[in-house]
């Protein structure tokens, strides 16, 4: 490996270990997490689901396909992900009245 190349390897094991942890997961903030992902991974769909359409279909008819079921697994990603996230601050709104 090269020697800029080692660092980055170094973050990503990091990286690994504390956001895939079981403990992180468990509940409470760990659903706020994976909501964030939800959210954040939902851009990917119509790309993913656009490629794999057009691999499947004829050119035109794939690339329609792609589009219009990547742009609805996007918006109910994005929607779970709320979802998520919601469910996940929901314990910790009773502290809100504090900030007031």
């Amino acid at each position: 490996m090269s020697k800029p190349f080692k660092p980055f390897v170094i973050i990503l094991f990091f990286l690994g270990i504390v956001l895939y942890s079981p403990y992180v997961y468990a509940g409470g903030i760990g659903l706020v997490f994976q909501g964030v992902a939800r959210i954040v991974g939902s851009v990917l769909q119509v790309p993913i689901h656009l490629v794999s359409r057009t691999a499947q279909d004829p050119f035109p008819i794939g690339l329609v396909t792609g589009t219009l079921e990547g742009a609805f697994y996007l918006l109910a990603e994005a929607v779970a992900g709320t979802g998520q996230i919601a469910a996940g601050a929901a314990p910790y709104a009773k502290y809100l009245v504090f900030l007031a």
